[in-house]
């Protein structure tokens, strides 16, 4: 299982205070390059208190130049795992998971469909067509093609290696820039996936992989999965 990380700690209240400390998994084995769609390059996450609401962002197929089309594929299935704690220790089992599938109508027209959303008024709530933000009450989704958020300087990070760890890396170049992700982008009420802030502390992951056809959504997610790891704390 290959891991990007990213610390994301805040405390809740009229004042908030955030920082966050992230990481990126860019670049894979051949393999898992060789199949952009179960090729997860970050996950974030971030609150706003006085909306009551959380957003995480799950972004996958990483390096799309310009003109290049987003990546959907009815055969893969991604998994935000949410694992909840009043004392911020984990015992990483999954408390809420949702499950994001792509899929194509007979018009040859994506769409995309949510499972397991806290809070959703129904178990299919969130269904409708990519590049689209979906509403279901305080919950949104969005799928499509968006420019990596990723900021590094991956040039300066090379010449670093090669010049005896001498510092090469600047501040005004992103290695990034100009390459697009497919991003599914989900808000759901802050609320519902801290029960009502009984259980405040979050660790949530996210893991993609094949999904065999005879095998439901809810099954075994198959090989080749990736994780991201997020930190959601509050006094």
């Amino acid at each position: 299982m290959i891991k990007t990380f990213l610390r994301f700690g805040t405390v809740l209240g009229t004042v908030g205070l955030a920082f966050a400390l992230m990481g990126s998994d860019h670049r894979d084995g051949p393999s898992t390059t060789a199949d952009p769609a179960i090729d997860i390059t970050d996950l974030y996450a971030w609150h706003n208190a006085a909306n009551n609401t959380l957003d995480i962002d799950l972004n996958f197929s990483g390096f799309r130049t310009p003109g290049q089309a987003a990546t959907y594929d009815d055969n893969t299935i991604y998994s935000i795992h949410i694992n909840r704690s009043a004392t911020a220790t984990f015992n990483n089992n999954t408390d809420a998971e949702i499950d994001v599938r792509f899929g194509k109508n007979l018009a040859g027209t994506w769409g995309v469909q949510v499972l397991g959303v806290p809070g959703a008024s129904s178990a299919t709530a969130l269904t409708g067509p990519v590049e689209t933000i979906i509403t279901d009450g305080p919950r949104k989704l969005y799928s499509g093609l968006r420019d990596d958020p990723f900021f590094f300087d991956l040039d300066g990070f090379h010449a670093a290696l090669m010049n005896g760890n001498v510092l090469s890396m600047h501040s005004t170049h992103d290695s990034f820039a100009g390459m697009n992700v497919t991003a599914i982008v989900l808000e759901m009420a802050l609320s519902d996936v801290t029960v009502n802030g009984t259980m405040p502390h979050l660790s949530i992951w996210a893991t993609s992989g094949r999904q065999p056809s005879a095998v439901g959504m809810n099954d075994n997610k198959g090989m080749n999965k990736q994780a991201a790891d997020i930190r959601v704390a509050s006094n």
